[in-house]
């Protein structure tokens, strides 16, 4: 609901001529706030972090799906607004470009899924971490048991 506020927002100030060559005009963050607070009055969302951390999380995703898209063997479904897989070669490329060769990924994320009062998306995102920077897992499995939860939890909260 907050998400296509947020999107229907974006159009408007397109429409109100706040797009320029190189993405939004100064002060576009303020007038997203701005109507942010009149669709949802009793809530407390901020241009920074909440809006800026979601733009940064959808162009995030937006270049992951063209670099997969770039890549032969991988599709598009207009009716599911999901990639498809065509070869399956293809998409393991994908996939240990992004965590990491198979074998790798099951031993990281076993361990991280071992520690106490995580869910499950907060596992696959340090793991993918892990994977992604081999200093940093080699850096993890160092550590004892209450060590790893600081450090993960730090890595969640943007500090590590």
């Amino acid at each position: 609901m907050e998400e296509e506020a947020l999107i229907n927002a974006m159009k408007s100030l397109v429409v109100g001529g706040w797009k320029c060559d190189n993405g939004f005009m100064n002060g576009y963050l303020s007038q997203l706030e701005a109507h942010n607070q009149r669709a949802f009055p009793h809530s407390n969302i901020k241009a920074e972090p909440h809006i800026t951390s979601k733009l940064y999380v959808w162009k995030k995703q937006y270049s992951t799906i063209v670099t997969m898209m770039s890549k032969s063997g991988l599709g598009w479904d207009d009716s599911r607004c999901m990639v498809t897989v065509e070869d399956n070669n293809a998409w393991e490329e994908v996939l240990e470009k992004e965590f990491g060769d198979p074998d790798q990924r099951v031993t990281v994320l076993d361990a991280v899924n071992q520690l106490p009062g995580l869910q499950h998306k907060d596992c696959l995102l340090v793991a993918r971490r892990f994977v992604r920077d081999p200093k940093d897992m080699e850096f993890f499995f160092s550590l004892g048991v209450e060590d790893k939860m600081d450090l993960v939890r730090l890595m969640l909260d943007g500090g590590f």
